[in-house]
């Protein structure tokens, strides 16, 4: 990993910003765990109350679309508003926006909250923007939401319009097994409270590509790689800040 990552790593582990995270109850406990291995203070719900007043005292938001009950719904409007009116950059996982109607008009509303990030798959960019090739859709998603895009999949693609790069690396599991996506979004929302949205969302890929990598090195399967992952990450950050101090 390059140097001037792991420094913005070490950064944030120091930091300990506080990120708030509306998402489904399924990959909350492994969003947590993630936020927990970098250094970050998570708090987590969806109540619309507290997610409206939680967001806009946060360092930065994420957004997750999974299981989007009413009163999940709700929640996520009520903390992007709070999180646009004070200023707190956010991250938007439109998960499944390929999937229903009502998930694509959820999307289609957060929007008009103006995400810092917009964090799609392939089949989720292919329901919002359209282009000959995945790095071509997420040019003309990020120049039509003035978000960056970042395309999760075998190889990640960020992009603000203007810039584009691409990430490999990982492992397997992150495709096949539930939660890394999320999580991703989770890492975003963390660099994104130290740093601005294309140079966030691109360490956010270049970690997980690079802690999926050394991961698989220490794993007999989809149960312990997930355990080696979390390790891996604390590992990242608590090594490096123990060296630049």
């Amino acid at each position: 990993m390059a140097d001037e990552f792991l420094i913005s790593l070490h950064e944030l582990n120091r930091a300990r910003p506080r990120v708030h995270a509306v998402a489904g109850g399924v990959v909350t406990p492994f969003i947590v765990e993630v936020a927990g291995a970098l250094g970050v203070r998570p708090s987590v719900t969806h109540a619309p109350d507290e997610a409206r007043h939680l967001a806009a005292r946060a360092r930065a938001l994420l957004v997750n679309l999974a299981q989007p009950d009413s009163l999940r719904r709700e929640g996520a409007v009520q903390a992007a508003e709070a999180a646009r009116a004070a200023r707190v950059p956010w991250v938007l996982d439109p998960v499944l926006a390929h999937a229903t109607p009502e998930r694509r008009q959820m999307v289609e509303r957060l929007l008009a909250f103006a995400p810092a990030i917009l964090k799609p798959n392939r089949e989720e960019l292919a329901a919002l923007a359209e282009g000959a090739s995945a790095e071509e859709a997420a040019r003309a998603l990020a120049e039509k939401t003035g978000a960056v895009v970042l395309v999760s999949g075998e190889v990640d693609i960020i992009s603000d319009g203007a810039r584009s790069q691409r990430v490999a690396g990982g492992h397997e599991f992150m495709d096949r097994m539930s939660g890394y996506g999320c999580a991703l979004g989770m890492a975003c929302a963390a660099f994104l409270a130290m740093a601005g949205p294309f140079e966030a969302a691109l360490a956010a890929a270049r970690l997980f590509k690079g802690a999926g990598g050394r991961a698989a090195a220490r794993c007999d399967g989809p149960g312990s790689f997930r355990t080696a992952f979390i390790d891996t990450l604390w590992r990242l950050a608590n090594e490096n800040a123990e060296g630049a101090a």
